[in-house]
C-alpha cells in the first residue's frame, strides 16, 4: 500500500504547526522535554575517588596493609558494599 502526500498540504500543515497559535505551547513542551531528557541521559560514573585518614580505635594511624570494607547507605539501608583485601596505605 502506498500513501501519497501532497507537498502543498504538508507544507501548510508544517506552517500551521510552527507559526500557528499553538506553536508557543508546542515549543515550550519540546524545550522542556529536551532539557529533562538530557538530564536523565547523564552517564553514571563507574569509579569514585575518596581519601581519608584511618586510625585504630586508639587513634594510632594505620600504616600496614589492611582489609578494608566500604559501604554506601541510604536511610540506614546498605545500597552498595565492597571488600578489599590487603589495602596499602600511604602518607
Amino acid at each position: 500500500m502506498m500513501i501519497n502526500f501532497h507537498p502543498k498540504l504538508v507544507f501548510e500543515q508544517l506552517k500551521a504547526l510552527f507559526f500557528g497559535r499553538s506553536s508557543s505551547l508546542i515549543l515550550t513542551v519540546l524545550v522542556f522535554l529536551g532539557t529533562s531528557l538530557s538530564a536523565h541521559a547523564q552517564v553514571v560514573p563507574t569509579k569514585m575517588a575518596f581519601q581519608g585518614y584511618l586510625t585504630t580505635t586508639g587513634g594510632t594511624p594505620i600504616t600496614t596493609p589492611t582489609l578494608m570494607r566500604f559501604g554506601l547507605y541510604v536511610d540506614g539501608i546498605r545500597v552498595w558494599y565492597a571488600e578489599y583485601g590487603a589495602v596499602a596505605f600511604t602518607d
